[in-house]
C-alpha cells in the first residue's frame, strides 16, 4: 500500500510540474509575440521617421525624439519591463531588440528577442 502511495504522489507531482512547465512555456511564448509585434510597429515608425526626416534617428535618446515628433506617445518597453534596445549602425542599419526576460543585452543571442535572424535590421 505504502509502494502504491508513493508512486501516486510521485506521478501527481510529476504532473504539476509537467502542466506548470507547460503554463510557463505558454506565457513565455506569448510575450515573445507581443515583443515581435512591437518590433515590427516600432520598425515601421523608425522607417517613417527616416522617410520624413531623410535619415534613421540617432541611438542616443531616439525614443525621446521620436516622441517630440509625436510618432510615438511613450518610451516603449517589452513585456518584462525593459525599454527595447536600439543601435545605429551606419546610415542604413541598426538594432532593435529586446533584453528578453532576463533584462540583460545578450547583443541579440541568449534570451534576447530578435526580429529576424542576426538582429541587424536592413530595410528593403
Amino acid at each position: 500500500m505504502k509502494k502504491y502511495l508513493i508512486i501516486i504522489v510521485s506521478l501527481s507531482f510529476s504532473l504539476i510540474l509537467y502542466i506548470f512547465s507547460e503554463s510557463s512555456n505558454s506565457l513565455i511564448n506569448k510575450k515573445v509575440d507581443i515583443v515581435s509585434s512591437d518590433l515590427t510597429t516600432l520598425q515601421n515608425i523608425i522607417e517613417i521617421y527616416k522617410e520624413k526626416y531623410k535619415q534613421y534617428p540617432s541611438a542616443n535618446n531616439v525614443f525621446k525624439e521620436l516622441i517630440s515628433k509625436k510618432l510615438i506617445g511613450r518610451k516603449p518597453k517589452d513585456p518584462w519591463g525593459t525599454p527595447y534596445h536600439y543601435m545605429l549602425i551606419d546610415e542604413t542599419k541598426y538594432d532593435l531588440y529586446s533584453f528578453g526576460e532576463n533584462k540583460l543585452d545578450d547583443n541579440g543571442s541568449g534570451d534576447d528577442v530578435t526580429q529576424s535572424k542576426g538582429h541587424i535590421w536592413t530595410p528593403p
